[in-house]
Protein backbone atom coordinates (compact mmCIF):
# COMPACT_ATOMS: atom_id res chain seq x y z
CA UNK A 1 0.00 0.00 0.00
CA UNK A 2 1.22 3.45 -1.22
CA UNK A 3 1.44 5.76 1.97
CA UNK A 4 -1.42 8.35 1.91
CA UNK A 5 -3.54 9.86 4.12
CA UNK A 6 -5.50 6.73 4.91
CA UNK A 7 -1.79 5.51 6.90
CA UNK A 8 -2.27 7.25 9.44
CA UNK A 9 -6.12 6.22 9.96
CA UNK A 10 -4.82 3.48 12.64
CA UNK A 11 -3.09 6.10 14.13
CA UNK A 12 -5.66 9.21 14.40
CA UNK A 13 -8.20 6.58 15.01
CA UNK A 14 -6.56 5.42 18.30
CA UNK A 15 -5.47 8.89 19.49
CA UNK A 16 -9.10 10.11 18.88
CA UNK A 17 -10.36 7.38 20.96
CA UNK A 18 -7.70 7.67 23.67
CA UNK A 19 -8.36 11.15 24.35
CA UNK A 20 -12.83 10.87 23.89
CA UNK A 21 -12.91 7.70 26.12
CA UNK A 22 -9.80 8.20 28.06
CA UNK A 23 -8.69 4.70 27.32
CA UNK A 24 -5.95 3.97 25.74
CA UNK A 25 -5.77 0.25 25.34
CA UNK A 26 -8.93 0.73 24.06
CA UNK A 27 -8.26 3.05 21.65
CA UNK A 28 -4.82 0.81 20.67
CA UNK A 29 -7.02 -2.25 19.70
CA UNK A 30 -9.46 -0.19 17.56
CA UNK A 31 -5.80 1.15 15.70
CA UNK A 32 -4.87 -2.30 15.25
CA UNK A 33 -8.85 -3.20 14.26
CA UNK A 34 -8.40 -0.29 11.74
CA UNK A 35 -5.27 -1.65 10.53
CA UNK A 36 -5.75 -4.96 9.31
CA UNK A 37 -8.62 -3.93 7.64
CA UNK A 38 -6.57 -1.78 5.65
CA UNK A 39 -3.82 -4.26 4.99
CA UNK A 40 -6.48 -7.27 4.72
CA UNK A 41 -9.72 -6.06 3.20
CA UNK A 42 -11.08 -9.42 3.07
CA UNK A 43 -10.03 -11.35 5.40
CA UNK A 44 -11.50 -15.57 5.00
CA UNK A 45 -11.72 -16.02 8.70
CA UNK A 46 -13.24 -12.31 9.62
CA UNK A 47 -11.89 -9.51 10.49
CA UNK A 48 -11.33 -10.25 14.22
CA UNK A 49 -10.22 -13.38 13.46
CA UNK A 50 -7.65 -12.52 11.24
CA UNK A 51 -6.36 -9.89 13.92
CA UNK A 52 -5.54 -12.51 16.64
CA UNK A 53 -4.08 -14.88 13.76
CA UNK A 54 -1.98 -12.36 11.84
CA UNK A 55 -0.85 -9.50 13.95
CA UNK A 56 -1.32 -10.20 17.57
CA UNK A 57 -0.31 -13.60 17.34
CA UNK A 58 3.20 -13.18 16.00
CA UNK A 59 3.85 -10.47 18.24
CA UNK A 60 3.80 -13.09 20.98
CA UNK A 61 5.60 -15.53 18.99
CA UNK A 62 8.10 -12.78 18.83
CA UNK A 63 11.49 -13.79 20.47
CA UNK A 64 12.39 -10.07 21.77
CA UNK A 65 9.22 -9.68 22.89
CA UNK A 66 8.22 -12.99 25.06
CA UNK A 67 11.72 -11.92 26.54
CA UNK A 68 10.43 -8.44 26.86
CA UNK A 69 6.90 -10.00 28.68
CA UNK A 70 9.48 -12.34 30.71
CA UNK A 71 11.27 -9.76 32.05
CA UNK A 72 7.95 -7.57 33.17
CA UNK A 73 7.02 -10.21 35.13
CA UNK A 74 10.27 -11.11 36.96
CA UNK A 75 10.68 -7.43 37.82
CA UNK A 76 7.11 -7.11 39.00
CA UNK A 77 7.33 -10.02 41.19
CA UNK A 78 10.41 -8.42 42.96
CA UNK A 79 8.63 -4.91 43.43
CA UNK A 80 5.41 -7.04 44.96
CA UNK A 81 7.67 -8.74 47.27
CA UNK A 82 9.48 -5.68 48.35
CA UNK A 83 6.60 -3.95 49.28
CA UNK A 84 4.71 -7.16 50.91
CA UNK A 85 7.96 -7.84 52.77
CA UNK A 86 7.55 -3.97 54.62
CA UNK A 87 11.34 -3.61 54.09
CA UNK A 88 10.99 0.00 52.65
CA UNK A 89 8.86 0.83 55.29
CA UNK A 90 11.27 -0.60 57.87
CA UNK A 91 14.23 1.72 56.17
CA UNK A 92 11.93 4.68 56.67
CA UNK A 93 10.65 4.38 60.11
CA UNK A 94 14.55 4.30 60.91
CA UNK A 95 15.50 7.48 59.28
CA UNK A 96 12.69 9.21 60.25
CA UNK A 97 14.12 9.02 63.91
CA UNK A 98 16.91 11.57 62.95
CA UNK A 99 14.42 14.13 61.10
CA UNK A 100 14.01 17.35 63.45
CA UNK A 101 13.19 20.57 61.51
CA UNK A 102 10.59 21.06 58.45
CA UNK A 103 13.38 20.87 56.41
CA UNK A 104 14.61 18.08 57.41
CA UNK A 105 11.47 16.12 56.96
CA UNK A 106 10.63 17.38 53.41
CA UNK A 107 14.42 16.27 52.56
CA UNK A 108 13.61 13.08 54.48
CA UNK A 109 10.55 12.55 52.21
CA UNK A 110 12.43 13.25 49.18
CA UNK A 111 15.30 11.08 49.73
CA UNK A 112 12.49 8.26 50.71
CA UNK A 113 10.98 8.46 47.56
CA UNK A 114 14.75 8.52 45.59
CA UNK A 115 15.24 5.22 47.59
CA UNK A 116 12.04 3.70 46.44
CA UNK A 117 12.81 4.02 43.01
CA UNK A 118 11.93 0.57 41.93
CA UNK A 119 7.91 1.26 42.29
CA UNK A 120 6.21 4.43 41.09
CA UNK A 121 3.11 3.23 42.71
CA UNK A 122 4.64 2.03 46.09
CA UNK A 123 6.14 5.09 46.94
CA UNK A 124 3.11 7.18 48.21
CA UNK A 125 1.56 4.01 49.82
CA UNK A 126 5.10 3.35 51.78
CA UNK A 127 5.80 6.62 52.38
CA UNK A 128 2.64 8.81 53.26
CA UNK A 129 1.54 6.63 56.04
CA UNK A 130 5.09 7.38 57.66
CA UNK A 131 5.86 11.18 57.16
CA UNK A 132 2.14 12.35 57.20
CA UNK A 133 1.76 12.15 61.25
CA UNK A 134 5.54 13.78 61.28
CA UNK A 135 4.26 16.59 58.68
CA UNK A 136 1.39 17.33 60.86
CA UNK A 137 3.03 17.84 64.23
CA UNK A 138 5.95 19.93 62.48
CA UNK A 139 2.78 22.21 60.55
CA UNK A 140 3.69 21.83 57.41
CA UNK A 141 1.05 21.21 54.58
CA UNK A 142 0.16 17.75 53.75
CA UNK A 143 -0.67 19.16 50.22
CA UNK A 144 3.68 19.83 50.20
CA UNK A 145 4.09 16.17 51.65
CA UNK A 146 1.61 14.91 48.37
CA UNK A 147 3.70 16.79 46.05
CA UNK A 148 6.64 15.20 47.46
CA UNK A 149 5.14 11.77 46.88
CA UNK A 150 4.49 13.02 43.39
CA UNK A 151 7.16 14.07 42.38
CA UNK A 152 9.79 11.19 43.41
CA UNK A 153 7.41 8.53 42.20
CA UNK A 154 7.08 8.50 38.14
CA UNK A 155 9.90 11.34 38.00
CA UNK A 156 12.75 9.47 39.12
CA UNK A 157 11.49 5.97 37.63
CA UNK A 158 11.68 7.38 34.08
CA UNK A 159 15.38 8.22 34.43
CA UNK A 160 16.45 4.59 35.41
CA UNK A 161 16.71 1.84 32.50
CA UNK A 162 17.05 -1.39 34.76
CA UNK A 163 13.10 -1.17 36.05
CA UNK A 164 10.09 -1.36 34.18
CA UNK A 165 9.39 2.14 33.08
CA UNK A 166 12.86 1.49 31.14
CA UNK A 167 11.95 -1.95 29.49
CA UNK A 168 8.49 -0.53 28.80
CA UNK A 169 10.32 2.46 26.67
CA UNK A 170 12.84 0.21 25.16
CA UNK A 171 10.18 -2.13 24.52
CA UNK A 172 8.72 0.28 22.49
CA UNK A 173 12.13 1.99 20.94
CA UNK A 174 12.95 -1.43 19.21
CA UNK A 175 9.54 -1.19 17.71
CA UNK A 176 10.62 1.73 15.57
CA UNK A 177 13.09 1.62 12.53
CA UNK A 178 15.31 4.08 14.60
CA UNK A 179 15.26 1.81 17.71
CA UNK A 180 16.51 -0.98 14.84
CA UNK A 181 19.85 -3.32 15.78
CA UNK A 182 21.03 -4.96 18.87
CA UNK A 183 22.28 -1.88 20.55
CA UNK A 184 19.84 0.87 19.68
CA UNK A 185 16.96 1.07 22.17
CA UNK A 186 19.40 1.28 25.18
CA UNK A 187 21.84 3.67 23.13
CA UNK A 188 18.95 5.85 23.05
CA UNK A 189 17.64 6.00 26.10
CA UNK A 190 20.76 6.54 27.21
CA UNK A 191 21.20 9.60 24.96
CA UNK A 192 17.82 10.88 26.15
CA UNK A 193 18.60 11.24 29.69
CA UNK A 194 20.14 14.82 29.91
CA UNK A 195 17.14 15.89 27.51
CA UNK A 196 14.43 14.52 29.87
CA UNK A 197 14.35 17.98 31.01
CA UNK A 198 10.58 17.96 32.96
CA UNK A 199 12.00 14.98 34.99
CA UNK A 200 15.01 16.23 36.27
CA UNK A 201 13.46 19.91 36.96
CA UNK A 202 10.57 18.15 39.68
CA UNK A 203 13.19 16.20 40.96
CA UNK A 204 15.49 19.33 41.50
CA UNK A 205 12.13 21.30 42.41
CA UNK A 206 11.59 19.39 45.77
CA UNK A 207 15.11 20.63 46.95
CA UNK A 208 14.25 24.08 46.49
CA UNK A 209 10.92 23.68 48.22
CA UNK A 210 12.98 22.46 51.66
CA UNK A 211 15.55 24.75 51.72
CA UNK A 212 13.62 28.18 50.72
CA UNK A 213 10.41 27.59 52.43
CA UNK A 214 8.93 29.16 49.43
CA UNK A 215 5.14 28.65 48.46
CA UNK A 216 3.22 29.19 45.07
CA UNK A 217 -0.18 28.75 43.93
CA UNK A 218 -3.13 27.46 45.90
CA UNK A 219 -3.13 26.83 49.56
CA UNK A 220 -7.03 26.40 50.87
CA UNK A 221 -7.90 23.68 53.09
CA UNK A 222 -4.15 22.15 52.26
CA UNK A 223 -2.97 24.93 54.60
CA UNK A 224 -3.62 23.48 58.48
CA UNK A 225 -3.61 19.96 58.61
CA UNK A 226 -6.34 20.10 60.90
CA UNK A 227 -8.40 21.13 58.20
CA UNK A 228 -7.68 18.70 55.56
CA UNK A 229 -11.07 16.76 54.49
CA UNK A 230 -11.48 12.95 54.27
CA UNK A 231 -9.68 11.37 51.38
CA UNK A 232 -11.69 10.80 48.78
CA UNK A 233 -9.27 8.45 46.82
CA UNK A 234 -9.33 5.29 46.73
CA UNK A 235 -8.42 2.71 48.79
CA UNK A 236 -4.53 1.12 47.79
CA UNK A 237 -4.44 -0.71 44.50
CA UNK A 238 -2.40 -3.25 46.09
CA UNK A 239 -3.00 -4.86 49.00
CA UNK A 240 0.12 -5.91 49.58
CA UNK A 241 1.49 -2.62 50.09
CA UNK A 242 -0.73 -2.08 53.15
CA UNK A 243 0.78 -0.95 56.24
CA UNK A 244 1.66 -3.71 58.60
CA UNK A 245 2.96 -3.52 62.21
CA UNK A 246 6.37 -1.75 62.39
CA UNK A 247 7.72 -4.04 64.23
CA UNK A 248 7.97 -6.96 61.74
CA UNK A 249 9.96 -5.22 59.33
CA UNK A 250 13.82 -4.95 58.57
CA UNK A 251 15.43 -2.22 56.95
CA UNK A 252 17.77 -5.41 55.26
CA UNK A 253 15.39 -6.74 53.44
CA UNK A 254 14.86 -3.38 51.02
CA UNK A 255 19.05 -2.75 50.56
CA UNK A 256 20.02 -6.08 50.82
CA UNK A 257 18.06 -7.10 47.59
CA UNK A 258 18.68 -4.09 46.01
CA UNK A 259 22.78 -4.61 46.56
CA UNK A 260 22.22 -7.94 45.21
CA UNK A 261 20.64 -6.65 42.24
CA UNK A 262 23.22 -4.01 41.45
CA UNK A 263 26.27 -6.19 42.20
CA UNK A 264 24.89 -9.03 39.70
CA UNK A 265 23.81 -6.19 37.31
CA UNK A 266 27.56 -4.81 37.11
CA UNK A 267 29.23 -8.05 37.73
CA UNK A 268 27.04 -9.64 34.86
CA UNK A 269 27.09 -6.66 32.33
CA UNK A 270 29.52 -4.01 33.49
CA UNK A 271 32.43 -6.01 31.25
CA UNK A 272 30.42 -4.79 28.33
CA UNK A 273 30.58 -0.89 29.73
CA UNK A 274 26.96 -1.05 31.54
CA UNK A 275 25.33 1.41 32.47
CA UNK A 276 27.12 3.93 30.12
CA UNK A 277 27.77 2.03 27.10
CA UNK A 278 25.11 0.96 25.07
CA UNK A 279 24.69 -2.98 25.23
CA UNK A 280 23.20 -5.62 23.22
CA UNK A 281 19.61 -6.17 23.72
CA UNK A 282 19.64 -9.78 24.42
CA UNK A 283 22.41 -9.43 26.75
CA UNK A 284 20.52 -6.44 28.70
CA UNK A 285 17.36 -8.63 28.75
CA UNK A 286 19.45 -11.90 30.26
CA UNK A 287 21.27 -9.69 32.66
CA UNK A 288 18.68 -7.99 33.81
CA UNK A 289 16.86 -10.71 34.23
CA UNK A 290 19.18 -12.70 36.44
CA UNK A 291 19.95 -10.04 38.49
CA UNK A 292 16.16 -9.55 39.34
CA UNK A 293 15.91 -13.35 40.05
CA UNK A 294 18.90 -13.35 42.35
CA UNK A 295 17.36 -10.02 44.21
CA UNK A 296 14.43 -11.76 44.26
CA UNK A 297 15.92 -14.97 45.91
CA UNK A 298 17.90 -12.94 48.55
CA UNK A 299 14.83 -11.23 49.61
CA UNK A 300 12.52 -14.68 49.69
CA UNK A 301 15.52 -16.03 51.69
CA UNK A 302 15.72 -12.98 54.30
CA UNK A 303 11.77 -13.15 55.06
CA UNK A 304 12.04 -16.53 55.44
CA UNK A 305 15.02 -16.48 57.56
CA UNK A 306 13.45 -13.68 59.71
CA UNK A 307 10.15 -15.33 59.54
CA UNK A 308 8.36 -11.99 58.31
CA UNK A 309 5.82 -13.99 55.98
CA UNK A 310 5.63 -17.90 55.66
CA UNK A 311 6.65 -19.23 52.34
CA UNK A 312 3.20 -19.20 50.47
CA UNK A 313 2.36 -15.89 51.22
CA UNK A 314 5.90 -14.61 49.75
CA UNK A 315 4.82 -16.70 46.40
CA UNK A 316 1.43 -15.48 46.63
CA UNK A 317 3.08 -12.02 46.47
CA UNK A 318 5.39 -12.73 43.78
CA UNK A 319 2.37 -14.43 41.52
CA UNK A 320 0.39 -11.04 42.00
CA UNK A 321 3.58 -8.74 41.23
CA UNK A 322 3.58 -10.46 37.94
CA UNK A 323 -0.05 -10.71 37.17
CA UNK A 324 -0.06 -6.91 38.14
CA UNK A 325 1.69 -6.30 34.73
CA UNK A 326 -1.01 -8.24 32.68
CA UNK A 327 -2.06 -4.68 31.29
CA UNK A 328 1.15 -3.37 30.73
CA UNK A 329 1.87 -6.61 28.52
CA UNK A 330 -2.01 -5.76 26.73
CA UNK A 331 -0.68 -1.87 26.13
CA UNK A 332 2.63 -3.27 25.09
CA UNK A 333 1.01 -5.89 22.22
CA UNK A 334 -0.63 -3.59 21.13
CA UNK A 335 1.24 -0.94 20.77
CA UNK A 336 3.46 -3.21 18.84
CA UNK A 337 1.13 -4.75 16.71
CA UNK A 338 -0.09 -0.56 15.39
CA UNK A 339 3.73 -0.12 15.14
CA UNK A 340 4.05 -2.58 12.83
CA UNK A 341 1.00 -1.80 10.99
CA UNK A 342 1.69 1.66 10.65
CA UNK A 343 5.43 0.50 9.12
CA UNK A 344 3.27 -1.76 6.73
CA UNK A 345 0.88 1.15 5.63
CA UNK A 346 3.84 3.43 5.22
CA UNK A 347 2.65 5.98 8.07
CA UNK A 348 6.23 7.14 9.68
CA UNK A 349 7.38 7.51 5.91
CA UNK A 350 3.49 9.85 4.96
CA UNK A 351 4.82 11.74 8.11
CA UNK A 352 8.15 12.46 7.32
CA UNK A 353 7.57 13.43 3.65
CA UNK A 354 4.00 14.63 3.44
CA UNK A 355 2.66 15.91 7.35
CA UNK A 356 6.04 17.33 8.27
CA UNK A 357 7.93 18.10 5.09
CA UNK A 358 7.85 21.94 5.24
CA UNK A 359 7.83 21.36 9.33
CA UNK A 360 11.10 22.89 11.11
CA UNK A 361 13.08 19.95 12.62
CA UNK A 362 14.26 21.88 14.91
CA UNK A 363 10.45 22.48 16.41
CA UNK A 364 9.87 18.83 16.58
CA UNK A 365 11.23 18.27 19.66
CA UNK A 366 8.97 21.16 21.23
CA UNK A 367 6.21 19.78 19.16
CA UNK A 368 6.24 16.34 20.36
CA UNK A 369 6.79 17.21 24.09
CA UNK A 370 3.41 19.72 23.89
CA UNK A 371 1.46 16.61 22.00
CA UNK A 372 2.57 14.29 24.34
CA UNK A 373 1.68 16.90 27.28
CA UNK A 374 -1.55 17.47 26.06
CA UNK A 375 -2.27 13.13 25.48
CA UNK A 376 -1.08 12.33 28.71
CA UNK A 377 -3.24 14.98 30.29
CA UNK A 378 -6.57 13.97 28.96
CA UNK A 379 -5.51 10.23 29.31
CA UNK A 380 -3.89 10.29 32.59
CA UNK A 381 -1.69 7.68 31.16
CA UNK A 382 2.17 8.17 30.26
CA UNK A 383 2.44 4.83 29.34
CA UNK A 384 -0.42 4.99 26.58
CA UNK A 385 0.50 8.15 25.45
CA UNK A 386 4.04 6.60 24.67
CA UNK A 387 2.40 3.48 23.11
CA UNK A 388 1.05 6.10 20.93
CA UNK A 389 3.75 8.84 19.90
CA UNK A 390 6.90 6.63 20.11
CA UNK A 391 6.25 4.50 17.36
CA UNK A 392 4.71 7.17 15.35
CA UNK A 393 7.48 10.19 15.72
CA UNK A 394 10.46 8.75 16.22
CA UNK A 395 10.85 6.85 12.72
CA UNK A 396 9.47 10.87 11.50
CA UNK A 397 12.46 12.77 13.33
CA UNK A 398 14.83 9.76 11.92
CA UNK A 399 13.68 10.83 8.05
CA UNK A 400 13.45 14.08 8.61
CA UNK A 401 18.05 13.54 10.01
CA UNK A 402 16.22 15.27 13.67
CA UNK A 403 17.51 14.64 16.56
CA UNK A 404 15.95 10.95 17.26
CA UNK A 405 17.42 10.88 21.02
CA UNK A 406 16.33 14.67 21.73
CA UNK A 407 12.46 13.77 20.23
CA UNK A 408 12.35 10.40 22.27
CA UNK A 409 12.88 12.96 25.70
CA UNK A 410 10.60 15.12 24.20
CA UNK A 411 8.10 12.57 24.18
CA UNK A 412 9.13 10.95 27.77
CA UNK A 413 8.74 14.37 28.95
CA UNK A 414 5.66 15.66 27.69
CA UNK A 415 4.17 12.52 28.95
CA UNK A 416 5.75 12.86 32.01
CA UNK A 417 4.11 16.40 32.42
CA UNK A 418 0.71 15.35 31.52
CA UNK A 419 0.54 13.03 33.75
CA UNK A 420 2.52 14.54 36.43
CA UNK A 421 -0.64 17.70 36.19
CA UNK A 422 -3.58 15.44 35.54
CA UNK A 423 -6.05 14.84 38.13
CA UNK A 424 -6.80 11.46 35.86
CA UNK A 425 -3.37 10.27 36.78
CA UNK A 426 -3.16 6.55 38.81
CA UNK A 427 -0.17 8.48 40.28
CA UNK A 428 -1.95 11.86 41.31
CA UNK A 429 -4.68 9.61 42.89
CA UNK A 430 -2.03 7.88 45.17
CA UNK A 431 -0.18 11.07 46.09
CA UNK A 432 -3.30 12.38 47.46
CA UNK A 433 -4.10 8.87 49.39
CA UNK A 434 -0.73 8.56 50.90
CA UNK A 435 -0.99 12.45 52.38
CA UNK A 436 -4.95 11.79 53.07
CA UNK A 437 -6.17 14.63 50.98
CA UNK A 438 -8.93 14.85 48.42
CA UNK A 439 -7.58 14.27 44.60
CA UNK A 440 -8.86 17.56 44.00
CA UNK A 441 -6.64 19.68 46.60
CA UNK A 442 -3.57 17.85 45.62
CA UNK A 443 -4.15 18.72 42.32
CA UNK A 444 -5.06 22.07 42.75
CA UNK A 445 -1.32 22.52 44.83
CA UNK A 446 0.42 20.94 42.27
CA UNK A 447 -0.89 22.65 39.02
CA UNK A 448 1.07 25.47 39.57
CA UNK A 449 3.63 24.08 40.18
CA UNK A 450 3.64 21.08 37.70
CA UNK A 451 2.48 24.33 35.16
CA UNK A 452 5.63 26.32 35.23
CA UNK A 453 8.14 23.67 35.12
CA UNK A 454 6.27 22.45 31.95
CA UNK A 455 6.60 25.98 30.76
CA UNK A 456 10.51 25.42 31.36
CA UNK A 457 11.27 22.46 29.93
CA UNK A 458 9.09 24.10 26.77
CA UNK A 459 11.78 26.36 26.74
CA UNK A 460 14.54 23.97 26.67
CA UNK A 461 13.02 21.57 24.11
CA UNK A 462 13.00 25.24 21.67
CA UNK A 463 16.17 25.87 22.74
CA UNK A 464 17.12 22.05 22.08
CA UNK A 465 15.78 21.74 19.10
CA UNK A 466 18.47 24.52 17.27
CA UNK A 467 21.64 23.27 19.97
CA UNK A 468 21.11 19.31 21.11
CA UNK A 469 23.71 19.69 23.47
CA UNK A 470 23.61 17.78 26.59
CA UNK A 471 24.74 20.15 29.04
CA UNK A 472 22.09 22.24 28.36
CA UNK A 473 20.38 20.54 31.51
CA UNK A 474 22.99 22.20 33.78
CA UNK A 475 22.16 25.91 33.06
CA UNK A 476 18.17 24.81 32.71
CA UNK A 477 18.39 23.66 36.53
CA UNK A 478 20.04 27.27 37.27
CA UNK A 479 17.59 29.02 35.66
CA UNK A 480 14.73 26.80 37.45
CA UNK A 481 16.44 27.87 40.23
CA UNK A 482 16.36 31.54 39.92
CA UNK A 483 12.77 31.23 38.24
CA UNK A 484 11.42 29.56 41.51
CA UNK A 485 13.07 31.75 44.11
CA UNK A 486 11.60 35.11 42.26
CA UNK A 487 8.15 33.02 42.48
CA UNK A 488 8.29 32.62 46.01
CA UNK A 489 9.61 36.13 46.95
CA UNK A 490 6.38 37.32 44.46
CA UNK A 491 4.39 35.21 46.48
CA UNK A 492 5.52 36.22 50.05
CA UNK A 493 5.23 39.62 48.96
CA UNK A 494 1.39 39.51 48.27
CA UNK A 495 -1.08 40.09 51.35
Amino acid sequence: MEPGPLSLAPVLLSLVLALALRQVLFGLFAGVLLGTALLTPDPHLGLLASVFRDQLRPQLMDGYNASVILLLAVIGSFVALLERSGGAQAFAEGAVRRLRSARQLQLGAYGGGLMIFFSDLGTPLILGPIFRPLFDRAGLLRARLSLILDATAAPIAILVPFIGWGVYIMSLVAQTPPGAGPEAPYALLLGALPFQFYAWLALALIPLLAFTGGHFGARGASQAPSQTPPPEAPAPEHPEAEPQPLHRWQASLLWAPLAVLGIALFAMLGPEGFPFEPLPGADFRAGLAAAYALATATLVLLALALRILPFATLMESAITGATRMTPVVATLLMAWTLADLGNALGAPRYVAETVLADFPVTLLPAAAFLLGALISFATGSSWGTFALLIPLLLPAAASLEGPVALTLAAILSGGLFGDHASPLSETTILAASGAELSTFEHFRHQWPYATVNGALALGAFLLAGAMPEPWLLLPLLFIQAGVWVALFRRAKARP
